[in-house]
């Protein structure tokens, strides 16, 4: 940490422990907290820093990501800070870790973060500061929003077209696509294990492939995962094993994950992998779940193969939807699709998953799926 900093780092968002968050507010760093949709560490880091009464001073509160309809159902910023009084800030604490600290972290607080001469207008107006809900929004000194609906008329942008229904890969997709050779009777596959939403672990899994290629394994809870090359253009197909997502499905697919942003494919039905598969090339991208023959959710993101075209209200009732029908299907995780993005995220441990195959994300290193 002293080496990093030494390097002109300045700031970090990956302090899960009370430990990691002392430690670099110790050593000068703005120590940013997460409390958003794919992480929540306030309740085991900052309950602790305000009992040892360290200086606060470069304490940044983030989200470090908010899915739409956590954002309906719960607030953005706001919830970050209600949720930081809840658990022993300040209220004032909690509105400067948002606002001034941000901003002076970057380099921005002679014009924004706070409320004086000289600086832009842009003013949250709160009911009360225990309970921080918005009640009008100012930008420049001029109202934008009051009570949670926007004042402002704004006009569609115009989309480049090349980035609409920009989705491709380099070969036409069936069930035959997804079928995995077996080496021998008896392969050692490398399978990714979950071990919570964002991290894996390696295990090496005996498969039985008398049949001459390896398949999913429902019993087992052991699923197959097919990532396409919509970047360079290469005609393989990388393939994995995941365990330990727990939804009993024929295929769910997804085009926007970490930070590959491909056609990923998860499943125990190669025909299902397949209809999954073509269902989202043909919406240029998005969210797809198959089940024996049809599908039963789909989300489009044409853009970029990442973005919706509807409101973010009807994006986020759409992601509620598909979050409910995974844990309905058998998934113990709050946010299975999350889990799902994170697979080809390889900065996090351990085994992980691109277009190019396995990756073992400590030694920057590719690996077989064979592990014979």
């Amino acid at each position: 940490m002293c080496a990093v900093a030494a390097l002109g780092i300045a700031s970090c968002h990956e302090p899960i422990r009370f430990e990691d968050a002392i430690e670099r507010l110790r050593l000068g760093y703005w120590t940013m907290l997460r409390e958003g949709s794919l992480r929540q560490d306030l309740a085991a880091t900052l309950p602790r820093l305000i009992v040892a009464g360290v200086n606060l001073q470069r304490l940044i509160l983030v989200t470090d990501s908010m899915s739409p309809d956590d954002v309906e159902e719960h607030g953005h910023m706001d919830y970050v800070v209600r949720r930081a009084i809840s658990l022993g800030l300040t209220p004032l604490q909690a509105i400067q870790s948002v606002t001034l600290n941000a901003a002076a972290c970057s380099g921005l607080d002679q014009e924004v973060g706070g409320i004086a001469p000289g600086r832009c207008a842009d003013i949250v107006l709160i009911d009360d500061l225990q309970g921080c809900h918005v009640t009008e929004v100012l930008i420049g000194g001029k109202k934008v929003a009051r009570n949670g609906v926007s004042d402002v008329n704004s006009e569609p942008i115009a989309l480049p077209q090349e980035l609409l229904h920009s989705l491709h890969v380099s070969m036409t997709i069936s069930a035959d696509t997804f079928k995995i050779a077996a080496p021998n009777p008896t392969p050692k596959v490398r399978v990714m294990e979950l071990v919570n939403q964002t991290i894996t672990a390696e295990r090496i899994v005996d498969f039985n492939a008398t049949a001459g290629v390896i398949s999913a394994n429902l019993y087992d809870d052991i699923l197959k995962v097919a990532m396409f090359d919509r970047h360079q253009g290469s005609p393989e197909v990388a393939f994995g094993f995941l365990q330990g997502f727990g939804a009993k499905l024929g295929a769910v697919g997804l085009t926007a994950n970490l930070d590959e942003n491909t056609l990923m494919v998860v499943g125990s039905d190669d025909g299902d992998m397949a209809l999954c598969a073509n269902a989202l090339l043909e919406a240029g991208g998005g969210i797809a779940i198959a089940d024996r023959g049809v599908i039963l959710e789909k989300l489009e993101f044409p853009f970029g193969g990442i973005f919706s075209l509807h409101p973010w209200q009807e994006v986020g009732r759409g992601l509620r939807r598909t979050q409910l029908r995974l844990k309905e299907m058998g998934s113990s995780f709050d946010k299975p699709i999350f889990v799902l993005s994170f697979l080809p995220f390889v900065t996090l441990p351990a085994l992980r998953i691109t277009a190019r195959g396995l990756v073992r994300a400590k030694e920057r290193k590719i690996v077989a799926l064979f592990a014979d």
